[in-house]
């Protein structure tokens, strides 16, 4: 019990757990043998370039093999330690990796709060937490595949402390219209204006600002008035490039001026003394040149 409490308080603060050998070695290779099966069949609808399987069509296809792994024994007391022993198990999502795992970034307890289909079957059912299992198959030789997790991303919000000054995140998940919600907290939502459309992403879903008057605008709010301090990042995708980049600009009135390229600074500007100027106008992201007097991204 003593090492289940250590192994929740990590999942608290770190984001995940890694459970070594979830699977019995009899199961491990009966299930990699389905997959692969699976894989010479064309099963492949949710087969991505970062080696991944959607689960829940598996499920269907073949109950007997995969239903085992929702609720496993191995991860069932982890997910009755988070939820209780209440916990109904009727969301279902995972991914199978049958190849060399090669996402960088992962966030699989973002957005599978419910499957569609269950909503409709039971419209007063309350929508469970959004956490998730992974079955990793790991055949990846040393430097062709590696894992990083983000702290607290199991948690559907993230605590108080950690949103302490986020002024607005945007993650461009929604996929369709023309509203992109503010994911802070502050309710500071944006609108898609001209020239822009939904596609992939870094991660997920992204908008393409492909035309010049492409833009997100967000109304002006006294959280965009700050003079001191502010730190801008973003994963874009430039088009000559052709490769995403992360990109994160960093200012602090009397420190420095700097801007970080994939995690390495690019440009570092010297001391300064100069404050941020606000300016009663809404906020543009995605445009080249100022329309009038307006807030840039």
């Amino acid at each position: 019990m003593a090492d289940m409490k250590d192994k929740l308080a990590q999942l608290q603060q770190e984001g995940f757990v890694l459970i070594e050998g979830a699977l019995s070695p009899d199961e491990t290779e009966h299930i990699r043998q389905r997959i692969n099966y699976a894989r010479k069949k064309g099963w492949e609808e949710g087969l991505n370039a970062v080696g991944n399987m959607w689960f829940d069509t598996l499920l269907d296809r073949e109950p007997d093999t995969y239903e085992s792994l929702v609720g496993h024994s191995s991860v069932r007391p982890y997910l009755e330690g988070l939820m209780g022993k209440q916990c109904q198990l009727r969301s279902l999502r995972a991914h199978i990796n049958p190849g060399p795992y090669l996402q960088e970034w992962h966030m699989d307890f973002y957005g599978y709060w419910q499957e569609k289909r269950y909503v409709e079957e039971h419209p007063f059912a309350m929508a469970p937490a959004g956490i998730n299992t992974t079955y990793y198959f790991q055949d990846n030789a040393p430097g062709e595949g590696h894992l990083k997790f983000i702290k607290g991303s199991f948690q559907g919000i993230s605590t108080a402390a950690e949103l302490e000054g986020l002024v607005v995140y945007f993650a461009f998940e929604e996929g369709a219209g023309k509203t992109v919600a503010d994911l802070s907290g502050n309710g500071q939502d944006g609108k898609l204006e001209g020239d822009t459309s939904w596609t992939d992403g870094k991660f997920g879903k992204s908008v393409n600002f492909g035309g010049k008057n492409g833009i997100v605008r967000v109304e002006h709010s006294d959280a965009f008035e700050f003079t001191d301090g502010i730190t801008i990042a973003a994963w874009i995708l430039p088009t000559l490039k052709d490769k995403w980049q992360h990109v994160a600009v960093s200012f602090q009135s009397g420190e420095w001026w700097t801007v970080y390229l994939d995690g390495e600074v690019l440009i570092d500007y010297p001391k300064t003394g100069d404050k941020l100027v606000p300016i009663d106008a809404p906020l543009m992201l995605g445009t080249e040149e100022p329309p009038g007097s307006q807030s840039l991204l």
